[in-house]
């Protein structure tokens, strides 16, 4: 499947919850050895402070059974995670901050900007991106929500790496980023962003101009640097002490021939 092709699935990648950001399916993209990634396996998303349960029909139709919240704690007191129930039940939750307290301080002291924290993240927050693999390792963990507040930072940096464990292509995987700017332009969520900025008594033009965005550079710059740093995100997984077993079984649940 080209990008071409992918990009004519984009309507059944994107999931339309009213009060939920950014939310999608990464299946159907092309993966290693000739297979696609499963529809409902895979999904991200931002914010669901606005869902209804009982809106959630198509998320209770997958039979989500994991949701990963990569949020800090001070995000989630502002903005519980709602409980999703389907059909296997009220999915599992984890929280697993990869905004580190390291990385927020020098985010404040070196100004960085998105390239600079997705590069922190791979390199110093390794404990949380290997606890966060883990949990979707679990036997039964699928189908599986990651998610953060935009859907596109914290989100895309785990959602990059199983991508391409899967053997889904980088150009492929950049596509996927690059798509949450669409999501984020919302005047649901530009309301919601607004209002957290601002009760922070931070610069809202500022952080619109410089955090909510996705350019395809970006993540383009953080698999580069994971190629540069780790040989590959299969070095990388193994470097923070993911075993081949565990990347094996990751493809084989995310992954599916192209002929099913």
């Amino acid at each position: 499947m080209d990008l071409q092709s992918t990009r004519s699935v984009n309507e059944s990648r994107v999931i339309n919850l009213p009060g939920v950001t950014n939310l999608r399916d990464t299946g159907g993209y092309p993966a290693g050895n000739g297979s696609l990634t499963r529809w409902g396996t895979l999904l991200r998303s931002g914010t669901m402070n606005g869902l209804n349960p009982d809106q959630s029909d198509p998320l209770q139709r997958i039979g989500l059974r994991t949701i990963v919240d990569l949020r800090r704690p001070s995000e989630i007191h502002n903005d519980p995670q709602p409980p999703l129930i389907s059909e296997t039940g009220t999915a599992s939750y984890h929280n697993v901050s990869l905004l580190t307290d390291d990385i927020e301080a020098a985010r404040k002291a070196n100004n960085y900007l998105l390239p600079d924290i997705y590069r922190a993240m791979i390199d110093t927050a390794q404990s949380e991106v290997a606890e966060t693999i883990g949990i979707l390792a679990e036997p039964n963990a699928f189908p599986a929500l990651v998610r953060c507040t935009a859907g596109k930072d914290r989100t895309g940096i785990i959602i990059a790496l199983l991508l391409r464990v899967a053997g889904v292509p980088d150009d492929t995987i950049v596509y996927d980023y690059a798509l949450s700017q669409k999501s984020m332009e919302t005047e649901e969520f530009i309301n919601f962003q607004q209002a957290h900025i601002l009760a922070r008594g931070n610069d809202w033009d500022f952080y619109r101009r410089n955090f909510l965005i996705s350019p395809a550079d970006f993540m383009r710059d953080a698999l580069a640097h994971i190629d540069q740093e780790y040989g590959s995100a299969c070095g990388y997984m193994q470097a923070i002490g993911v075993d081949v077993s565990t990347m094996n079984h990751l493809r084989q649940v995310l992954t599916q021939p192209r002929s099913i």
